[in-house]
């Protein structure tokens, strides 16, 4: 039998305290209204940190977040990568698809270079600086995700904040499935959104893989939609209505997500 507790990855010991400035390039790709900005580390891990937002009311939140969220990076010599804009579509609600793009990238052109793709959205931000993700999943496992929905389905996560392997050999199938979907919902001007087609592809994986879907997809530990639970690694601050796309929670979430980060206890740098 798989042993379900082997992790193929490692936290490092230590952290990095020693701040270094990471090395920013402007990537070029095939997609005209998006602003790709590709942080690099120096280090030798081998997971790349993700954001995106559109062009409206949430780049508010995503200057908040992002910084905090790179500086996270530099302790464990994450990368990061960043999307401003829009991949495909021209409405402000087309922009909840830079996620899967950005997966996409990741298992298509960087899949040399990282083992993990860890996005986040603009309204999530890390409140633990010694969170490691590398030791998250097991070799068999495909992603982790935060709950959301019915906790009683195993497919039912949030797709906010997700860890994904991306040396699963169902990386290739979920990603290449969740763009096609995604080109469909657009076209369609069905406002399906991410989260769904997300759900849809889940559901069919699971038995005939080997293990059960649960396992398959477990939870990502200690993230949640708001801090009331007694979660202390990510905090997601996700809008109450998740149709509105105007940005009108957006004032309430910045003072919550700027409240978290102000508490947060980086480690000392050695003088």
């Amino acid at each position: 039998t798989r042993d379900v507790m082997h992790h193929f990855g490692h936290c490092p010991s230590s952290l990095r305290t020693n701040r270094t400035e990471m090395v920013v390039t402007r990537m070029e790709t095939k997609y005209p209204e998006v602003d790709l900005e590709w942080w690099r580390s120096g280090g030798s891990s081998r997971v790349l940190v993700a954001q995106a937002v559109g062009l409206g009311n949430y780049q508010r939140l995503f200057a908040i977040s992002s910084p905090a969220v790179r500086r996270w990076c530099m302790l464990h010599d994450y990368d990061y990568i960043s999307a401003i804009g829009h991949f495909v579509g021209d409405k402000e609600w087309h922009s909840c698809f830079n996620k899967v793009f950005l997966l996409q990238l990741a298992r298509k052109e960087m899949h040399n270079l990282y083992d993990f793709f860890f996005y986040m959205d603009a309204d999530a931000v890390i409140v633990n600086p010694s969170f490691c993700v590398e030791s998250i999943l097991s070799p068999h496992q495909l992603l982790a995700a935060q709950v959301g929905g019915d906790r009683h389905k195993s497919w039912q996560k949030n797709d906010g904040v997700a860890l994904y392997n991306l040396n699963h050999p169902l990386a290739q199938h979920l990603s290449d499935t969740w763009v096609q979907r995604s080109y469909s919902s657009i076209g369609n001007k069905s406002r399906t959104a991410d989260q769904k087609e997300w759900y849809d592809i889940l559901q069919t994986y699971g038995e005939e893989e080997g293990w059960p879907l649960r396992e398959l997809l477990p939870v990502l530990p200690f993230a949640a939609s708001d801090g009331s639970r007694g979660f202390d690694n990510v905090l997601h601050v996700i809008r109450e209505d998740m149709f509105d796309w105007t940005g009108s929670s957006v004032k309430d979430r910045a003072e919550r997500m700027r409240r978290a980060i102000a508490g947060i206890e980086w480690p000392r740098e050695p003088h």
